[in-house]
């Protein structure tokens, strides 16, 4: 009986620690955060939009790094080939004309913005199966139910099953609740490991993708001045000022074609002729490309970023929840410590069912029962002194 009454008070005090641990951890406000950070990154880290804006930062860092090249290549074309310049003498033309300075700016700026923008970009296509499987696990606002309903199960079956076990008679009505722990505890168990309905997954595989995501996000960007993270305020002032100058550069890039022709050639271009020209140059395709459809690639950084400094006070308040990795062991561990508990209290219950010292009643004679019921005479025992 010790042994029952012992695993009964592990079982109480397990779940009255899953009762309490999301007021300790800060669950109750910070899962909802983390489901609306979930919300707010949803429509830009589909399978289909992350290609594309992989698509967009290869042409920017592509086109504009080819700046020199839109100068050079035009003045050989428009002055018949007797203009020839080098990458440093183009790059200088672009120095020196004051309606080409967001241009000149950007190609300047590419060794330093290169590395931290396609590293935000790697980032976005390398985590963007994680989030998918965060996505898909069930809201994170009912996170902290799944700690306090299995904790209400454990607390309130191993109370009762204390309560009864005080009363000999009542011994075997404490089983009851212990088998119902004992349920739970497995369920418990299973939870991590099987995976959810068809579009869930399981939170054994999400939980380290998960962690391994959000170290993904607080690593450093790169050299733009300082060791800021990925996911900081910092990074996105940064990026948001070389966005805004990339939307300048785009609109120069057929002015420079024009200054080009002009300056080496002598010839006015139009605008038509100078896209014409940027068309029909393979080495200038992506430059072209920014030329034409800066718009779109625009309104897709400037989503992203904007959506990073929404959620930002979202990811503050997830990275202050415990890892994502230990998530699977929130379940795994109180679940085998009950389920174990469980079969220790069900064990000790069936040994002790009758009341300690009471003898099982006598076995009834058969023929003493139907002659109770009056089915065949009593037979009366002859006494033994009789002659």
């Amino acid at each position: 009986m010790k042994a029952s009454k012992v695993a009964a008070w592990v079982v109480l005090l397990v779940g009255v620690g899953m009762i309490v641990a999301p007021s300790i951890f800060g669950m109750w406000q910070r899962a909802p955060r983390g489901a609306q950070m979930i919300a707010g990154f949803k429509p830009i880290m589909t399978a289909e939009n992350v290609p594309v804006i992989a698509g967009y930062g290869r042409t920017v860092l592509g086109g504009f790094g080819n700046a020199p090249a839109i100068v050079s290549d035009a003045a050989s074309y428009y002055s018949g080939g007797k203009s020839k310049l080098s990458y440093q003498q183009a790059a200088q033309f672009l120095q020196s004309r004051p309606d080409l300075g967001a241009l000149s700016y950007i190609q300047q700026q590419l060794p330093t913005l290169g590395p931290p923008f396609s590293t935000l970009l790697s980032v976005l296509n390398k985590d963007q199966p994680y989030f998918s499987g965060m996505a898909g696990l069930p809201n994170f606002s009912l996170f902290p139910f799944f700690f306090v309903i299995p904790g209400i199960l454990f607390a309130g079956g191993a109370a009762v099953a204390l309560r009864r076990m005080r009363t000999p008679d009542r011994i075997s009505g404490a089983r009851r609740p212990a088998k119902l722990v004992l349920v739970v505890g497995i369920l418990m168990i299973l939870a991590p490991l099987t995976p959810m309905p068809p579009g869930f997954h399981s939170i054994r595989t999400v939980g380290p993708h998960g962690a391994s995501m959000l170290a993904d996000f607080r690593a450093p960007v790169g050299d733009l001045g300082s060791n800021q993270a990925v996911m900081s305020m910092a990074t996105v002032r940064q990026f948001d000022g070389y966005v805004s100058a990339m939307r300048e550069a785009a609109a120069e890039i057929v002015p420079a074609v024009q200054d080009a022709a002009q300056a080496y050639g002598g010839k006015t271009v139009s605008t038509d002729q100078a896209l014409a020209f940027l068309a029909h140059d393979p080495s200038l395709s992506l430059a072209y490309k920014l030329a034409t459809g800066f718009g779109p690639m625009y309104s897709e950084f400037h989503r992203i970023l904007s959506t990073m400094a929404a959620d930002m006070p979202d990811y503050r308040a997830v990275l202050a929840l415990p890892s994502f990795k230990l998530f699977p062991y929130f379940f795994l561990a109180p679940g085998v410590i009950v389920a174990v508990a469980g079969l220790v209290l069900l064990r000790g219950l069936r040994k002790n069912a009758n009341p300690s010292g009471a003898e099982r009643p006598a076995r009834r004679d058969p023929a003493e029962v139907l002659a109770f019921m009056g089915v065949v005479p009593v037979k009366t025992a002859r006494p033994t002194n009789a002659p």
